[in-house]
């Protein structure tokens, strides 16, 4: 160092603070680089995944709430404007499914093959809900039943009665007459008809009970109750055709015009009903149904909360790494800058001891040189005596020699 000039010394000073510089800015912008692919990680990734993963949430729920507000539907109108919502949110919903898989790491792909499994069984089961809910067939038996089979029943119900009242009114004219035997003929033909009305209105009281019902089991026991009524009304029908007269066959054949057309109606609504097609759709909606959605709505829980996790570490390791390039940006410059410190102050002080040497050397000369010039001025005093001597010694030889 000692053997260095000082432009080389000032060199080496400007070269290490170069130095440092250039390895600060390699260090930030290395770790920079680092922060940077995190955020871009946690933006482009992590952060659309949640959001993916979000929406297809969203669908499914919307997806669910639209088979319900089907099978609620009572006309084939609104059950094609849910279904169509349904098929439209499914064609969206499969977008971002192949978005969020091209995102996802290999753990959850797993994850998203297991919710593509669930989701499959649940759009079969969503298929066969639909379906159910298209036959309608308990909305169409309450329609059928509250309709033109109540029309006809009341036709057969209103029969009948007539020919209820005319019996009674002949009952009260063989009581006025006192003919017991006409009087037996009367009453039993009036207790007939009051049978056959009473079973009648059981058998209708049965077929609301049966689309009231929700068990298929309990259908068929009103089922059931509804033959063995009918079987009581047909025999007292036989029975009244036996005892009545040329005008009450009349009666009795309007009756069961309208009592037939009414029991071919009423098996529809029986049919209907027990295909049961609205309730199927409904057990099956908040069954099976039910039990997928929850099961693909776990999954897509647990693929958010992942990234909600790994955006978590990622921000971690970024403060990390900005930790890691401040500090060691700091240390290098800090080293770097005492260095050059260091490096300055022995160069100052170097030159500091050159340039006191040659003071000294400057001072030291300086004395020199005025000692020599005393000792010139006192030669040139003497020579200028002598010269002053000799020139009176001249004077006088010259004087003597004009005497």
């Amino acid at each position: 160092m000692k053997n260095l000039s000082l432009r080389a010394k000032l060199f080496l000073v400007l070269g290490i603070l170069g130095t440092v510089s250039i390895a600060v800015a390699v260090i930030g912008m290395t770790k920079l680089a680092g922060m940077n692919e995190r955020f871009n990680e946690v933006v482009d990734n992590r952060a659309r995944e949640v959001e993916l993963s979000a929406q297809i949430e969203n669908d499914l729920l919307a997806i669910m709430r639209a088979e319900r507000n089907m099978i609620l539907a009572t006309t084939q109108a609104e059950m094609d404007q849910y279904e169509a919502a349904i098929t439209t949110t499914q064609e969206e919903m499969q977008e971002k499914r192949r978005e969020l898989r091209e995102l996802a790491d290999e753990a959850e792909r797993a994850k998203l093959d297991k919710f593509a499994a669930q989701w499959d069984q649940y759009i079969e089961a969503n298929q066969k809900i639909r379906e159910l809910t298209r036959a309608n067939s308990n909305t169409r038996a309450e329609q059928l039943s509250r309709g033109k089979a109540a029309e006809v029943f009341q036709e057969a119900e209103a029969a009948i009665a007539q020919l209820g009242a005319a019996n009674r009114t002949q009952l009260e004219d063989a009581l006025t007459a006192a003919n017991q035997v006409e009087e037996a003929r009367m009453a039993r033909k009036a207790m007939l008809a009051a049978q056959i009305r009473a079973g009648l209105q059981e058998m209708n009281r049965h077929e609301k009970n049966m689309i009231l019902a929700t068990d298929e089991t309990e259908m068929e026991d009103y089922r059931r109750q509804i033959a063995d009524a009918k079987k009581g009304v047909d025999a007292a029908r036989q029975s009244l055709e036996e005892l009545a007269g040329s005008e009450e066959k009349q009666q009795l054949q309007a009756f069961a015009q309208a009592y037939n057309e009414w029991f071919n109606l009423h098996k529809q609504v029986e049919d209907l009903t027990l295909e049961n097609s609205n309730q199927k759709a409904y057990a099956l909606a908040t069954g099976q149904a039910r039990m997928l959605a929850d099961a693909c709505e776990s999954l897509l829980t647990e693929i958010v909360t992942a990234n909600e996790q790994q955006m978590a570490e990622d921000v971690q390791a970024s403060d990390r790494n900005y930790a890691t390039a401040k500090w060691a940006m700091i240390l290098i410059s800090t080293v770097g800058i005492g260095t050059g410190f260091l490096l300055g102050l022995f160069i100052v002080m170097g030159v500091n001891r050159g340039l006191t040497r040659a003071v000294s050397d400057l001072s030291t000369g300086s004395q020199n040189v005025t000692a020599a010039a005393g000792q010139v001025s006192a030669a040139s005093q003497s020579l200028a005596e002598g010269a002053t001597e000799q020139a009176a010694g001249l004077e006088e030889t010259s004087s003597s020699l004009e005497e």
